[in-house]
């Protein structure tokens, strides 16, 4: 007993016309995985290298995908937050009004001076000539300076989206294969 096939022009064709509307089906959900997890890549990156008081930035990027030339796929993890870009490439930051208040204390970090119950904080003129918000410690006069007031502040970038990029790199491109495979072997 044998078994025949013929392969013909035709049903090679025909079989190819298939895998290649298999992989058409499969490609937009394969990219927009491989952004998703970019996005965890970029949130792991943050947390990592700003701390804890950035995880609303974190958790800003999420995935989309879109169509920019017919027929071409792309997706990734943006995020709508005014800091991303600071924190990621660095820049100036100017104050709406006055001043920023720049926390010089570890019990100032992650809250504003106008979180501190009233009459805790008074400002004062420091010997550079900077404003200052302090705080009175018992009843002596120790003082405890809590903030800086600048009218701007140089931010340097930390390059958290290209060190994201390059750890996501290798589980995207597996993601990306398990698709094409899964697409060629249906």
């Amino acid at each position: 007993m044998s078994l025949a096939v013929k392969v013909t022009p035709n049903n090679v064709g025909a079989l190819c016309a298939a895998k290649v509307s298999a992989l058409r089906r499969a490609t937009p959900q394969a990219v927009l995985a491989a952004a998703n997890y970019a996005g965890g890549a970029i949130a792991r990156a943050v947390y990592r290298l700003h701390g804890g008081g950035t995880s609303g930035l974190a958790r800003s990027f999420l995935p989309a995908s879109f169509v920019d030339i017919p027929g071409k796929i792309a997706a990734g993890a943006f995020s709508d937050e005014v800091q991303a870009r600071i924190l990621d490439e660095g820049g100036v930051i100017k104050a709406k009004g006055k001043n920023l208040a720049i926390h010089v204390d570890k019990r100032a970090k992650n809250k504003w001076p106008r979180g501190w119950p009233k009459d805790a904080l008074f400002y004062m003129r420091g010997k550079s000539g900077k404003g200052l918000l302090c705080e009175r410690i018992g009843k002596g006069q120790k003082i405890r300076v809590l903030y800086v007031l600048q009218p701007t502040v140089t931010i340097k970038g930390s390059g958290y989206i290209g060190i994201a990029a390059a750890e996501a790199q290798p589980k995207v491109e597996e993601i990306l294969a398990m698709a094409v495979d899964a697409a060629v072997i249906r």
